[in-house]
């Protein structure tokens, strides 16, 4: 007998084996839910275990430091600048806005030159505490569980690569949805199980619980109450963009049976053979070479983060 939960998206108990090893060849079981085709991590670790890993290990294991470097610091500059493009026909001056985890705060600090009453939640005291002391930013450190927002206190919630990492995702975004004002947005983008941009030996890893299709993403925020005004796929990532409502318009139908049909193929013909014969990993490759190089000019005699996210701003 497992230890499986119940499907946070359906309730289903069936699932079908996907992986049993993560992006760095250690043990983590990754299923696919055979009713609704959400897939994740089973048997699920829990809250406390998760919110504790995010307090003190996550940025030190994926970042490989507890405080931004200024490297970090420019490239997440410009990488905020690219979020506000796409999400600017919702956000707009005077809003108030959170910003879900809001890690060093370059995000939190954007809106804020752009007129918007942001603040920030983040659980990881080396981030989030440089995002309050260096940025001087209002920043909750804790997990959206513990977090003190007053209902119908929000115009916009941003998330930016963050849902993927709940323990129960479902229950964040009813979370979120008392927090929103009637007409309220929330703006999330998550990876998608359906990409073909990273090998298949590099699709998991234990801080990803959950593996959005575009169709179990919709339908994560439609069973939470949320209306789903627009979805999209973000080319050059392959990311999934969407924005849910709160009293909105209900834009995106889905499909599930549908959705798992495409997952299962995908995830079937999408192998390393298939994946080296793609341009993906060389575009890559030739991408991060260069980065470096360009990163390492840009911060030149750079001292003081606040001073270069200002620069990056004023110029973008």
């Amino acid at each position: 007998m497992n230890d499986y939960k119940k499907c946070n998206l359906c309730d289903g108990t069936n699932y079908d084996p996907i992986s049993s090893l993560d992006r760095h060849g250690q043990a983590l079981n990754t299923v696919i839910c055979v009713n609704c085709g959400l897939v994740q991590t089973q048997p699920m670790p829990s809250e406390v275990e998760m919110a504790e890993f995010y307090r003190l290990e996550y940025r030190k294991r994926y970042k490989k430091t507890p405080t931004p470097p200024m490297k970090h610091i420019y490239r997440s500059g410009h990488r905020c600048l690219a979020r506000l493009e796409k999400a600017k026909a919702h956000i707009k001056p005077d809003m108030q806005a959170v910003d879900l985890g809001s890690g060093a705060g370059e995000f939190v600090f954007l809106l804020k030159t752009r007129g918007v009453k942001a603040k920030g939640i983040e659980p990881s005291e080396g981030y989030g505490g440089f995002a309050k002391i260096v940025l001087g930013l209002d920043i909750q450190l804790k997990p959206i569980e513990k977090a003190k927002i007053k209902e119908e206190s929000l115009d916009i919630i941003t998330a930016h690569h963050v849902i993927e990492h709940m323990v129960d995702p479902l229950k964040s975004f009813q979370t979120l949805a008392k927090w929103l004002k009637p007409g309220g947005k929330i703006l999330a983008e998550v990876p998608n199980i359906n990409s073909r941009m990273h090998a298949p030996s590099r699709r998991f890893h234990f801080a990803h619980i959950y593996n959005f299709s575009p169709e179990t993403f919709a339908s994560l925020g439609k069973k939470a109450g949320l209306d789903v005004e627009e979805i999209q796929i973000e080319p050059g990532t392959e990311h999934i963009f969407a924005v849910f409502t709160k009293s909105g318009q209900d834009n995106v139908q889905v499909d599930l049976e549908q959705g798992l049909s495409k997952t299962r193929n995908i995830l079937k013909k999408h192998t390393k053979f298939s994946h080296h014969l793609s341009a993906y990993p060389y575009s890559r490759f030739f991408n991060n070479l260069q980065r470096p190089f360009r990163e390492k000019i840009a911060i030149s005699g750079q001292t003081d983060p606040k001073e270069l996210l200002q620069k990056i701003y004023d110029n973008g």
